[in-house]
């Protein structure tokens, strides 16, 4: 999808998803885009960087499913943006993989390598995460037992995705379902398929059927160019054989109008860019942080508090030093001491927005919250919560006054000092 089409909502920038079929998923007002690509034969890192990246940038994605990749084995590399493969062991061929925009990272919940021809990445999101799975069917050249046990190998990925997930299966079917397909399987597939279904196409809708999706890119009529997905490298051959699936229960949230190809895209490659778009809100995924303590370091500049807090952690540390113990665990010991020692004497230190809202502000303000639970019982209790809302606005003002005038002193000492 072009840049600036698209809306973001509550702060947060949408996210895509893409394989040159592209899909593009809105929910709640955020945007996923998933989009299929298929290059040509020889496609190595420097392509990646030098061509397929600059191209994008016409593009608003975030995470790519590609076709065709040619790349050995799986892991992880590094480009202008991260890049999940999945490939053959040896040999250079078939392969699919991801490529994940690095600020998109966030959301990324695994990235599992299934075979050569499939791959899966899933995504945090809201209600549901969302699993999109990538995929490159064998070609026309291909024994139907190996076409049979590609789907056998998909369906068995798809019995591990969590029953609650988004489903989206994406990328080179190398089948062709059309217009004629539709009066038998309503709800699968759409009036505006291009062609003639073929026997791959059937095995692809019996598929679709079987797990309750629907081909999103024939939803809507398209005029020709928009429509067909791929070229014959002679030019005389034209088919509609990438296909966005999604779940038939959002289908009411498919924007068809904008689910086609978008032939204006160029990496090179005999496929065109596909894009659909679906109504999804996606979830940063966050790391879980260890819990920081804060204590009332004020108190220290107390000298009573100051001596009593030396006292403790002293007698404290003079146990621990008549014990034998190794590196670590008195290192340990010395944390608990130290812990234990500032929760009882200086206590926790009271989220605080301003600086000149002290303790005794705090203290105020706790005393007028209890007050006013009860200010309508009575003309008395009505007369406390008045009083101690005047004292805690009166305390406030003069606490202020003094953060800023012990400001202004620090200032004053600093320049005179030079």
């Amino acid at each position: 999808m072009v840049r600036g089409s698209h809306i973001p909502r509550d702060g947060q920038d949408p996210i895509w998803f893409s394989s040159l079929c592209l899909a593009h998923v809105w929910l709640h007002g955020y945007c996923l885009c998933t989009a299929v690509a298929t290059p040509r034969a020889t496609v190595l890192t420097d392509r990646l960087n030098y061509e397929l990246t600059p191209e994008l940038k016409r593009y608003s994605w975030d995470v790519i499913g590609r076709s065709e990749v040619r790349w050995t084995g799986y892991g992880e590399t590094t480009l202008v943006e991260g890049h999940w493969f999945s490939g053959e062991e040896t040999t250079h061929q078939y392969s699919v993989a991801f490529l994940v925009r690095i600020e998109t990272a966030k959301c990324i919940i695994s990235a599992t390598p299934i075979s050569s021809r499939l791959i899966s990445i899933r995504l945090a999101a809201k209600p549901h995460n969302i699993t999109a799975i990538q995929v490159y069917a064998p070609t026309s050249d291909h024994e139907d037992d190996e076409v049979e046990k590609f789907y056998e190998d998909l369906d068995n990925s798809i019995a591990k995705v969590p029953k609650k997930d988004i489903l989206i299966v994406h990328g080179n079917r190398n089948a062709k379902v059309g217009p004629d397909a539709f009066l038998q399987w309503a709800g699968t597939a759409g009036r505006f398929g291009h062609g003639t279904t073929n026997e791959r196409g059937l095995r692809l809708l019996e598929f679709a059927k079987s797990h309750s999706l629907t081909l999103a890119n024939t939803l809507h009529p398209h005029k020709r160019s928009r429509t067909i997905t791929w070229h014959a490298p002679n030019g005389e051959v034209h088919n509609q054989i990438d296909y966005i699936l999604a779940p038939q229960r959002y289908k009411s949230s498919i924007n068809k109008a904008m689910t086609r190809t978008y032939p204006g895209s160029d990496i090179g490659s005999d496929h065109d860019l596909v894009l659909a778009t679906f109504k999804l809100k996606l979830n940063s995924k966050r790391k879980a942080k260890s819990p920081r303590l804060h204590f009332d370091l004020e108190k220290l500049k107390d000298p009573n508090i100051s001596e009593t807090f030396r006292a403790q952690i002293g007698g404290k540390f003079a146990a621990l030093t008549l014990i034998d113990n190794d590196v670590d665990t008195m290192a340990n010991s010395l944390k608990e001491v130290l812990v234990s020692t500032a929760e009882e004497v200086l206590g926790r230190k009271r989220r605080t927005i301003q600086p000149w809202v002290t303790n005794e502000v705090l203290d105020l303000c706790d005393k007028r919250r209890e007050l006013r639970k009860r200010k309508f019982g009575s003309n008395r209790a009505m007369e406390n919560y008045q009083l101690a809302n005047k004292a805690v606005r009166k305390k406030m003002k003069e606490a202020k006054e003094k953060c800023i005038d012990d400001q202004c002193v620090a200032i004053e000492q600093v320049m005179s000092s030079g």
